[in-house]
């Protein structure tokens, strides 16, 4: 069971981490700076590859499920004192299953980025230098710091949960059973090293976070 759950516990906890991190970094150059829009111009350029890479995933997406698509935009807007918008991308109507699909794109493709590109240079033998750690590291910090969706992102998503949690608890008590689904045998040994290396390649963003959080709260808080 654990196979399964550690990537997804690792997910939550680079998706804590990534809107933790985006907040401290905002309140720290507003600090330096005194401005909102320097502010602002900050958090776009430093988080513009990551921003790239999540809108185009909303849009991919949409091109292949045939979801009509409008103006794209990557620069953040703060919303409010602690909320900033990275970016954004205009999606049509669609029905509510094309459209989680499409709000969940960069969660989807971001995973995918990070433990393939892990896979490949470490298969390859491609980390042989400084300056190839600190393009991975940086890789990794965009792409986990930007991959997940927003609140707009996911609309729907909650009430096409609740319908299916009424429609199960329902089925449930007039007697409709789920099948018994045998996970064990799910888990073939090709998916469960997948899985595996999932979980050691997702750490690796979860440990960049928490050294850079470690550095601002040194920086914040010197210690003489």
């Amino acid at each position: 069971m654990w196979t399964i759950l550690l990537p997804v516990l690792e997910l939550a906890i680079l998706f804590l981490l990534s809107g933790f991190l985006t907040r401290r970094l905002s309140r720290l150059f507003h600090r330096l700076t005194g401005s909102r829009k320097m502010t602002i111009y900050f958090i776009s350029i430093l988080f513009l590859p990551g921003t790239l890479i999540h809108e185009l995933s909303h849009f991919l997406m949409a091109v292949v499920l045939f979801v009509p698509t409008g103006r794209l935009s990557l620069i953040p807007e703060m919303q409010s004192e602690s909320s900033l918008r990275m970016g954004s991308l205009e999606v049509g109507k669609s029905d509510p299953v094309r459209g989680i699909l499409v709000g969940v794109a960069p969660i989807i493709i971001g995973t995918a980025l990070i433990v393939g590109s892990l896979y490949l240079v470490i298969q390859y033998g491609w980390l042989t230098s400084w300056w190839s750690y600190i393009i991975m590291g940086f890789v990794l910090f965009e792409v986990g710091n930007t991959m997940f969706s927003s609140r707009k992102d996911l609309e729907g998503a909650l009430e096409l949960l609740l319908l299916g949690m009424i429609l199960a608890i329902a089925l449930y008590f007039v007697g409709v059973r789920p099948p018994h689904i045998n996970w064990q045998a799910l888990l073939t040994p090709p998916i469960q090293h997948l899985l595996h290396e999932a979980s050691i390649y997702l750490a690796i963003p979860v440990v960049i976070d928490l050294a850079i959080l470690g550095v601002l709260s040194a920086v914040k808080n010197p210690v003489y």
